[in-house]
């Protein structure tokens, strides 16, 4: 989700794990920074030890379990992976189980990765976070929308995320984070 340079021979990671929610791991790293290190959306397995105080883990070894390459290839997709990756950062200390929320967050990314519209994964993404923390979305959100707004939202939650194309949702997505900053206690920025 995040990383970020500590000194000269040290990188600090923030990620999501689907077992604990949000953990920072410091990783040590020799001055020819000839080890493979993890990108920003890619999914590992990691193999970590306790700091003595504090919250903070060393990253001692990992296995790379999914890449996402093909969501930097466009500024776009890439764009709205880090509001996907911030607002999953912004709450992650507030969730009370991780599995689900690590589960919306892997299938969003894996979509943008794929190639799907990111605006709708966005989209799809924050209804389904909603959902799944009980806010009333569909009650109160969905019920607000004009009657093309509502297609097009049926639309973008009925179709597989890998398959989503390109429509105009902007401002649907901008109603949608209006109402979640009004109606909810979800940070989005």
């Amino acid at each position: 989700m995040d990383k970020s340079l500590r000194g000269e021979s040290g990188i600090l990671f923030k990620i999501f794990s689907e077992e604990a929610g949000l953990c920072v791991l410091y990783k040590r790293v020799g001055q020819k920074k000839t080890s493979h290190l993890p990108d920003l959306f890619d999914e590992i397995c990691a193999e970590c030890e306790k700091s003595k105080t504090g919250d903070m883990f060393f990253l001692k070894d990992f296995e790379l379990l999914k890449s996402h390459p093909q969501i930097a290839r466009d500024y776009e997709s890439f764009q709205i992976a880090c509001e996907i990756s911030k607002c999953a950062f912004k709450n992650a200390a507030y969730l009370e189980e991780f599995s689900n929320f690590h589960k919306i967050l892997a299938a969003s990314f894996g979509a943008i990765n794929s190639g799907a519209d990111a605006l709708c994964v966005f989209i799809k993404y924050l209804y389904v976070f909603m959902r799944s923390e009980g806010y009333p979305i569909k009650e109160d959100f969905a019920a607000s929308l004009t009657l093309g707004e509502l297609e097009t939202l049926k639309e973008i939650l009925s179709t597989p995320a890998l398959q989503l194309k390109s429509r105009n949702a902007a401002p649907l997505l901008k109603k949608m984070q209006n109402w979640i900053i009004s109606n909810t206690s979800v940070i989005l920025d």
